[in-house]
C-alpha cells in the first residue's frame, strides 16, 4: 500500500507540473488556386511566379519521401534519398560515372536541376544539367594529403585539418558505423586520455574506471592494428562536454558531401567538351562600297590627311570598304575673310 501511495503521489505531481503551450501557425504566403490552374494551362497570371514556386516545393516534397538519411553539410543542409542528395531544387545521383576529379580531394560531381515553366503548350518540367562539388569519399587521411598538397600524413596541417573536417561525416571500420566530426583531439593518440568502464567491479559491486589513452584502447581492446595514428590526433565525433575520440586510421569519408570553400586557380580549370567546326556563313547583303569621292576644306583649321584617314577608318568599321580620296579641294587663303557675297558676284 505504501508503493501504491507514493506511485499516486509521483503521478500527482507530474500532473500538476505540467505546462500548457499556445500554438498558432501562420502561412507565410497565400496562392491562389486559380494561378496554379492558369499556370496548368500554360497561362501567365499575376501569381504565376508563386505558383510554380509552389510546384517546385511539391516536386521537391514527393522526393524527400523517399528519404532514407538526413544530413547536414557544412552550410547546406542536403537530403539523401535513395544514393541521392538535394541541393535546393538540383538531384544528384551517387554515381562514380556521374563524378570527375578536380584535384585536391575534392570530386565535381553532374546531376540535374528541375523547375516548371509555363509554355505555349501549357506547363512543362524543365530539367537542366547542374553540377556541383563534394569531397572525395575513402579514407579520411588520404583527403587530408591530397586537400593539403603535401608528400604524406606527417607534413599535415592540422590546425587546418580541423576547420577542412568539421561537420563532416566518417564511418568507422571494422564497426561499420557512423559519425559526424565535431574537431580533433588537443593531444595525440598515444597520449590523449580518456576513462573507460573495464567490467570489473570492485568490493562496493560498482564498475571500475580505468584512464587509457585512446590508442591501447584500440590496439589492445579493438583488437585494431594501428600503423601511424599514435603520433597524429584523434578525430572528435563527440559532444563539447563528451568528447569521442577515434584514430585517424579507421575513418573514410561518406560519398555526397557537399564542398562549400572556394575552389584554386588548379581545381577552377575548363572542361573539355566535343565541338564541330562550322562552314562559313553566306553573305547575303553585299557590303557598301565607297570608290570616287573627294574632300572641300573651307578655312578649316584641321589636319585634311588626318581626317581622311579617319573617315576611311570609320567607314570600314562599318563595313564600308573605301577608298583614298581622288583629290582635295582648299578655298583660296585670299578668299577667307570674304563673306559669301563676295564669292557670288
Amino acid at each position: 500500500m505504501a508503493m501504491v501511495a507514493i506511485m499516486r503521489e509521483i503521478k500527482r505531481r507530474r500532473v500538476s507540473q505540467s505546462k500548457t503551450f499556445k500554438v498558432e501557425i501562420s502561412f507565410p504566403a497565400k496562392i491562389p488556386l486559380p494561378a496554379i490552374a492558369a499556370a496548368l494551362h500554360g497561362q501567365e497570371s499575376q501569381n504565376s511566379r508563386e505558383a510554380f514556386r509552389v510546384l517546385d516545393i511539391i516536386l521537391r516534397q514527393h522526393a524527400a519521401k523517399h528519404m532514407i538519411d538526413h544530413r547536414s553539410i557544412s552550410i547546406f543542409l542536403a537530403t539523401s534519398y535513395r544514393g541521392c542528395f538535394l541541393v535546393r531544387q538540383s538531384f544528384f545521383q551517387n554515381e562514380p560515372r556521374s563524378f570527375f576529379d578536380l584535384g585536391g580531394g575534392v570530386l565535381g560531381c553532374w546531376g540535374f536541376h528541375s523547375s516548371f515553366q509555363a509554355t505555349q503548350g501549357g506547363l512543362s518540367l524543365n530539367i537542366d544539367g547542374s553540377t556541383t562539388t563534394i569531397i572525395k569519399p575513402g579514407p579520411l587521411v588520404d583527403f587530408l594529403i591530397a586537400n593539403q598538397n603535401v608528400r604524406d600524413c606527417y607534413q599535415l596541417h592540422w590546425a587546418k585539418a580541423k576547420r577542412t573536417l568539421k561537420n563532416l561525416r566518417i564511418r568507422v571500420h571494422p564497426f561499420n558505423r557512423e559519425y559526424r566530426i565535431t574537431g580533433l583531439s588537443d593531444s595525440t593518440c598515444k597520449r590523449q586520455m580518456f576513462s573507460w568502464k573495464s567490467g570489473v567491479k570492485d568490493r562496493n559491486g560498482d564498475v571500475k574506471c580505468v584512464d587509457v589513452t585512446v590508442f591501447d584502447y584500440f590496439v589492445n581492446h579493438g583488437r585494431i592494428n594501428l600503423c601511424f595514428s599514435g603520433d597524429f590526433p584523434c578525430i572528435d565525433v563527440g559532444k563539447p562536454r563528451k568528447p569521442t575520440y577515434i584514430p585517424i586510421e579507421p575513418c573514410s569519408l561518406l560519398s555526397l558531401q557537399r564542398y562549400t570553400k572556394a575552389l584554386t586557380v588548379f581545381q577552377s580549370r575548363f572542361a573539355k567538351v566535343e565541338g564541330r567546326i562550322l562552314s562559313a556563313p553566306r553573305i547575303f547583303v553585299q557590303a557598301a562600297k565607297i570608290d570616287h569621292w573627294a574632300v572641300v576644306k573651307f578655312s578649316a583649321r584641321c589636319d585634311i590627311r588626318s581626317l581622311c584617314r579617319d573617315l576611311i577608318r570609320f567607314g570600314e568599321m562599318k563595313g564600308i570598304s573605301t577608298s583614298p580620296p581622288l583629290d582635295v579641294f582648299e578655298e583660296n587663303p585670299q578668299f577667307r575673310r570674304a563673306d559669301g557675297h563676295q564669292l557670288l558676284f
